[in-house]
């Protein structure tokens, strides 16, 4: 027993003599033209690598340097990846007894990566693996039949895109985990990282297998999770359309390379829709489903549910993106239809800023709800919005409509109140950047009557409405010089949204009304106002007469 714990005892340690030796009898660099032939080979670019180091417990061999080769056609002047350290695995045995390079690992420390696309729709990495894939696989041994690698690693990375027409959008703290590639089936990634040094963005699925004629176009299925991200700050929305807030999403994608599928929850939060507009007061969050044609830039919204706390609402359409090669001022098309049906009021009240609607100062809407049947065409920079809008049943709090047609409503009796009741009210709607214009209006309010017309707000908010009232009651003065309830009185609504001036133009319609007007009906109407005799009566009749045969003869 004795001798056999000492013949194992030796043993251990030649072992451990040999593996302490063999760094030193084993030059790795003498591989390195080998190594960097096959990265070379797989990728269909260039590859350098730095000084080699053999680590036998580790199993691997390390880089102090790497880097790989830019597709020519793309003449940024840099590398497509830069790293100070690559460690690759090999297969020990076979490098130590055959003196055979397996590769079985690659992970790439604190890499920089470029990855640019031109005006033709093509990345700088749609090329990976195309030069050696030109040729049969029997002869050239093309990517799709050569590389296979167990496990592949990007650590602490930084990315920086760049697209025609967008701001550079960088990526830090990238870490990539791939397990199991073989570039001719599908295998298992993780990606996390932040975007612009803060918003944290992770898939986890399965690509492949690697599309050889362009890369970009692997087939992908992944779940993706995107943190809070300013889309105008990140790059991913042109600066010249209206839209503005923090936006998070949490769904999957799923692309055959031509074709992507969408689905998930977007979340946006302090939401700016419109230009001039203020951030939104709640949070909306849209559940969707979209189907994206990548070559064509373009897709088609299938199905949306909106939802602003309780208020609910479907949107679906179509929409174009810019194309790489479009202006840098261009921006989406889009081709949507919004249905809803009963909107609470109450919810939405806190988005009317995202849209830049003023209500007058010191007003506030209460109760009710809202339907609109809407449609959005044309460029996000120059969307035109049309179709109909109804509320039923709200308050207008802290608005007195009665104080504001005043000269009426003392004319006419109507009594005045610290709000407004909108029983309905309801309006065909086309929007566009410089004006609102509103037609068909129709407005219920029980404690005055039913008001319409049409007029337009611009983009400072400027009024210009001719409407009509007609009046639940004439009012004994009105009805003087022949304006009964039923009679349409016409008013101008004027000023600016926050300070809402109303004109009434009762002059034009009286001057009408006492063409008709006898001395026998000032005499009834002055008896029923002051109550006097029939005589006094008379002779104020006369009188008034008189003024009226004059105020006729001067018109």
């Amino acid at each position: 027993m004795k001798r056999l714990l000492v013949a194992l005892l030796v043993i251990v340690v030649l072992a451990v003599a040999a593996i302490a030796v063999l760094p030193f009898v084993i030059d790795p660099n003498t591989f390195r033209t080998t190594l960097e032939a096959q990265l070379a080979k797989a990728l269909g670019r260039a590859v350098k690598l730095g000084n080699l180091k053999l680590a036998i417990l580790q199993g691997n061999v390390s880089a102090s340097d790497l880097s790989i080769a830019e597709d020519p056609v793309f003449k940024n002047g840099g590398e497509f990846v830069s790293a100070k350290s690559v460690a690759i695995g090999v297969d020990m045995p076979a490098l130590i007894l055959s003196r055979k390079l397996n590769v079985t690992s690659i992970e790439i420390v604190d890499p920089d990566i470029m990855l640019i696309q031109d005006a033709s729709d093509k990345w700088n990495f749609s090329s990976l693996g195309g030069v050696a894939a030109k040729a049969p696989p029997a002869a050239s041994g093309n990517i799709a039949s050569t590389l296979q690698v167990q496990s592949i690693k990007i650590t602490n990375g930084r990315v920086s895109v760049r697209q025609p027409g967008s701001a550079p959008l960088s990526l830090d703290q990238v870490n990539i985990a791939v397990t199991d590639f073989a570039a001719a089936a599908a295998f298992p990634f993780t990606i996390a990282a932040r975007i612009q040094e803060a918003t944290p963005i992770s898939l986890d699925g399965k690509a492949g297998p690697i599309n050889t004629d362009d890369v970009a176009l692997t087939p992908l299925d992944t779940k993706v999770k995107l943190g809070k991200i300013d889309l105008v700050k990140a790059g991913f929305v042109n600066p010249s359309t209206p839209l503005r807030g923090l936006f998070s999403f949490d769904g999957s994608l799923k692309t055959d390379g031509k074709l992507a599928s969408v689905q998930g929850t977007l979340e946006g939060d302090q939401l700016i829709l419109a230009k001039g507009g203020k951030p939104a007061g709640r949070p909306v969050a849209v559940a969707f489903t979209l189907q994206h044609n990548l070559p064509k830039h373009a897709g088609v919204l299938e199905r949306s549910d909106i939802s602003i706390g309780s208020a609910k609402a479907a949107l679906n359409g179509t929409y174009q993106l810019p194309l790489p090669s479009s202006k840098n001022e261009a921006a989406a098309v889009v081709h949507m239809k919004l249905n809803a049906p009963a909107m609470a009021i109450n919810e939405l009240e806190h988005m009317l800023p995202a849209f830049d609607v003023v209500l007058p100062d010191g007003s506030r809407l209460e109760g009710g709800t809202l339907a609109a049947n809407l449609a959005f065409d044309g460029p996000a920079d120059r969307l035109v919005t049309a179709g109909t809008i109804g509320v039923n049943n709200t308050k207008l709090a802290g608005f007195d409509l009665g104080s504001r047609l005043k000269t009426v409503a003392t004319f006419a009796g109507i009594k005045l109140a610290p709000d407004t009741e909108l029983q309905k009210a309801a309006a065909k709607i086309r929007m566009d950047p410089a004006f609102t214009k509103l037609d068909d209006i129709e407005i219920a309010v029980p404690d005055v009557g039913e008001l319409g017309g049409a007029g337009t707000i611009n983009a400072a908010h400027d009024l210009d409405f001719q409407m009509r009232a007609n009046l639940h009651t004439g009012g004994p003065i009105l009805s003087m010089v022949g304006i009964r309830g039923d009679a349409a009185i016409p008013f101008k609504i004027q000023g600016t949204s926050a300070n809402p001036q109303f004109i009434p133009q009762i002059k034009d319609m009286a001057i009408q009304r006492l063409k008709n007007v006898t001395p026998n009906d000032v005499i009834d109407t002055v008896g029923k106002l002051t109550g006097r005799k029939s005589k006094e009566a008379d002779d104020i009749g006369n009188a008034a007469g008189q003024i009226l045969d004059l105020f006729k003869k001067k018109k």
